[in-house]
């Protein structure tokens, strides 16, 4: 299902401060980094806080990045520099979060999506700023995006009687498996995870499920997780297979939907 108009409208809204000591650090990295004449554009981390209406960038740093300028999808940023770096931040100020990244411009590039998807390592929703790092009389020198995902649910990519037939199967096949489709909640900016379908041991409980969720949308142990069956939170010490016997689809699959928040605040008692 596509981004809804108030999923859109609700990144319209938010207001992104940025700190000039940031807009100065960046200035200074392309100085130091490019060449005059030179269209490289150079590439950095946006520290700040991010409290779904108000962004507010407060630091920077300047990250190691190559690109052909001839084929926009080949470029290396180091990640692991990234990730050293923004420990080091971390031990400075607690407060300043990895919040997204900025570039030089001046305008977006083919590879901004690219580059935007290695920052969901470390944000869910990682904030671009393109900063203009020449000088001009007036205006403001930077602009803001937020990337808007278009997520379709597994219901609507398949037919019901093509559901039906491959949870069959599977059951048919696997019988100690339980068919489960992992979904992210609408409006929860928790990583969207990259594989929907899994076939689960009917032996695992619920909270084991959670930590292979964990682990699939690498989420940092500080934060929270959510798991909902029906919009109802499942008992952790919860066999996967009495789940799937007592809320399994007509069409044979067991629908599961996570959360970085309680969003329907019930719990089921074991």
């Amino acid at each position: 299902m596509p981004a809804t108009t108030a999923d859109t409208l609700s990144l319209v809204t938010r207001n992104v401060s940025v700190a000039p000591l940031v807009l100065l650090s960046a200035v200074d990295h392309y100085n130091r980094a490019v060449f005059k004449g030179s269209k490289r554009r150079v590439v950095g981390v946006l520290l700040g806080q991010n409290d779904g209406k108000n962004v507010r960038v407060s630091n920077s740093f300047a990250v190691p990045f190559e690109e052909d300028e001839k084929d926009p999808s080949v470029w290396f940023l180091d990640h692991n520099y990234v990730e050293g770096m923004n420990d080091m931040f971390k031990k400075v100020n607690a407060k300043e979060k990895l919040i997204g990244w900025y570039h030089s411009g001046p305008k977006l590039r083919a590879s901004d999506l690219e580059i935007n998807e290695l920052f969901k390592r470390y944000t869910p929703n990682p904030l671009l700023v393109i900063i203009d790092v020449q000088p001009k009389e007036s205006g403001v020198p930077t602009d803001a995006y937020f990337a808007v995902e278009e997520i379709k649910d597994f219901k609507d990519e398949h037919p019901f009687e093509k559901r039906k037939a491959e949870a069959e199967r599977i059951r048919q096949k696997y019988s100690d498996r339980i068919p489960v489709i992992c979904e992210k909640v609408e409006k929860s900016d928790i990583a969207t995870i990259d594989k929907k379908k899994y076939l689960v041991p009917a032996d695992l409980t619920v909270g084991q499920f959670v930590y292979v969720i964990r682990k699939r949308i690498k989420l940092s142990p500080e934060k929270a997780i959510f798991i909902f069956v029906d919009e109802v939170l499942p008992p952790t010490a919860a066999l996967m297979s009495s789940i799937y016997e007592e809320h399994k689809d007509e069409d044979g699959f067991l629908y599961i939907t996570y959360s970085g928040e309680n969003t329907f605040g019930d719990c089921e008692t074991a």
